[in-house]
């Protein structure tokens, strides 16, 4: 006759192990996408940070326009209160300079788009700087993952005689 031990059977033991191993894998690709959102995350505000900064010296540069002896597409030769600039989009390298200088890297597009106060084109080649109204920049930022964040912002030019436009 047979007697009846206490404890776990082989077959018990396995199976738990078995079934703790399925939820161990399940946690852990929970912990994986959350740790990848997170950094993520942290990517997308540097990147969102570092465009404002560059946004907002291009927006300051372009509202005390002088004058534009260059055209829309880079190197950009511009004078304001602060004297003669140079802007500059190196394809190769990704970077944005000013005068020489980094402003931003990891730049996949940099646009500046001229129009006039009825929303037609301005060019530099033809048209006086009075009737310059807006200029919108526009930036295209590279993520490590590939992706690409495009940021945008619009300043009118001051104090260069455009009828109606803005002044000090």
């Amino acid at each position: 006759m047979r007697r009846h031990q206490p404890g776990f059977s082989l077959i018990e033991v396995i199976a738990v192990l078995l079934l703790l191993g399925v939820l161990s894998a399940f946690a852990g690709m929970g912990i994986v996408s959350g740790v990848n959102a997170v950094q993520s995350a942290k990517e997308t505000v540097d990147l969102a940070q570092r465009a404002q900064f560059a946004l907002t010296r291009l927006s300051r540069e372009m509202l005390e326009l002088g004058a534009l002896t260059s055209g829309p597409a880079p190197p950009i030769v511009y004078q304001n209160f602060s004297g003669t600039h140079t802007l500059t989009h190196d394809v190769n390298l990704k970077t944005l300079a000013l005068d020489n200088d980094l402003l931003l890297d990891r730049v996949n597009a940099f646009v500046l788009v001229y129009r006039r106060a009825d929303g037609s084109a301005w060019n530099s080649a033809a048209d006086p700087l009075s009737q310059l109204f807006e200029v919108s920049i526009q930036l295209s930022l590279n993520r490590s993952d590939g992706q690409v964040v495009t940021f945008q912002t619009t300043v009118s030019p001051r104090n260069n005689g455009t009828v109606n436009g803005p002044t000090a």
